[in-house]
């Protein structure tokens, strides 16, 4: 016989509390005593309580527990670290906190984190730049509304999307390259599976092809996440191919390390290699020379993702929507 799922109420009726006074102590929230949370954790434990609330889905908002969320698959990168910020400072101006991990860039520890949040009570869940297939998206989404993603199209009744236009705005950086009269432009992209190398790369091809500009499968290189990728790619591709006269980089990190191979395979920029990069981190206006970068609007990303999940909390029948963000390309001294 299957044993009775230990449920709140089980709880509350055992610690002689209500429901809500359970709800605080789990999610050690204020308005109640340290004596009174300990106790009712204890009670919780011996009675094997597990919350699930992600699993069960959207309940009542007499239930919300005021958390969130928030997978993403790095804190080191600048990029995830400022969209979070202005998830975080949205959150909190709504009274919301928030549960966080983080996934090294691994779509397997990804997936695996997602289901471990599934014994968490939390009201909603935000993927940053997630790295899992659409087969398992389906999985997550079909689980739990609401889910929003960002950076990450994603079409599903119970997922909201808050993305970037990377094709567009990679497009107009390839354009600017061309205007100056460049025609050898090469790509140091990022990871093979990442959506947004996938568009910025289709961005990048697109021009080259509306300027009838050969495309040239070797001046495409992928790299990895570690912080010495960009200058290895880089320091074999110029190698390799001395007549690359503009080069667009992935990310601003990534562009750091194109520079110091530059100055080591004795390239002067831009006057022999002209540089665009993406993102528009703090560090793209410090190296020098500073950076021509597509700038991003990371904090908006993540305040944008607040208001579309409490939209999706306050309506849950609405269909959600997908909001998007157009970059704007910062010209520095990189490629003037």
């Amino acid at each position: 016989m299957q044993e009775k799922k230990i449920t709140i109420d089980d709880v509350a009726t055992a610690a002689g509390v209500s429901r809500q006074t359970v709800s605080r102590a789990i999610n050690d929230l204020d308005g109640i005593s340290s004596a009174t949370r300990q106790r009712i954790l204890s009670i919780a434990a011996e009675l094997g309580y597990q919350p699930s609330r992600l699993a069960r889905g959207l309940a009542s908002a007499s239930q919300q527990t005021r958390t969130l969320g928030v997978v993403l698959p790095s804190v080191d990168n600048e990029f995830y670290a400022t969209v979070l910020r202005g998830i975080e400072a949205k959150a909190s101006l709504y009274g919301y906190q928030l549960l966080l991990c983080s996934t090294d860039e691994d779509p397997s520890i990804e997936h695996a984190k997602i289901h471990s949040l599934f014994s968490a009570w939390i009201d909603g869940l935000i993927l940053l730049s997630s790295r899992m297939t659409d087969e398992q998206l389906t999985d997550i989404c079909t689980r739990t509304r609401p889910v929003v993603l960002i950076n990450r199209a994603f079409t599903h009744p119970n997922a909201g999307n808050v993305v970037i236009n990377d094709v567009s705005a990679t497009y107009t950086a390839v354009m600017h390259l061309i205007n100056q009269g460049h025609k050898k432009i090469a790509f140091i992209l990022g990871l093979p599976f990442a959506r947004s190398s996938q568009l910025r790369q289709r961005g990048y091809q697109t021009a080259l092809k509306d300027n009838d500009i050969p495309l040239v499968p070797a001046y495409q290189r992928h790299t990895d996440t570690h912080i010495e990728s960009g200058y290895t790619t880089a320091k074999k591709l110029l190698y390799d191919h001395p007549e690359i006269t503009a080069l667009l980089v992935y990310n601003d990190v990534r562009a750091a390390g194109v520079l110091r191979a530059c100055k080591e395979l004795e390239i002067s920029v831009p006057e022999q290699l002209s540089i665009i990069s993406h993102d528009n981190i703090a560090l793209s206006s410090l190296l020098i020379p500073s950076l021509t970068t597509v700038d991003i609007p990371k904090q908006s990303l993540g305040e944008a993702a607040i208001d579309m999940m409490l939209s999706m909390m306050e309506n849950p029948t609405i269909t959600p929507e997908t909001r998007s963000f157009t970059p704007k390309l910062i010209i520095r001294e990189s490629c003037p």
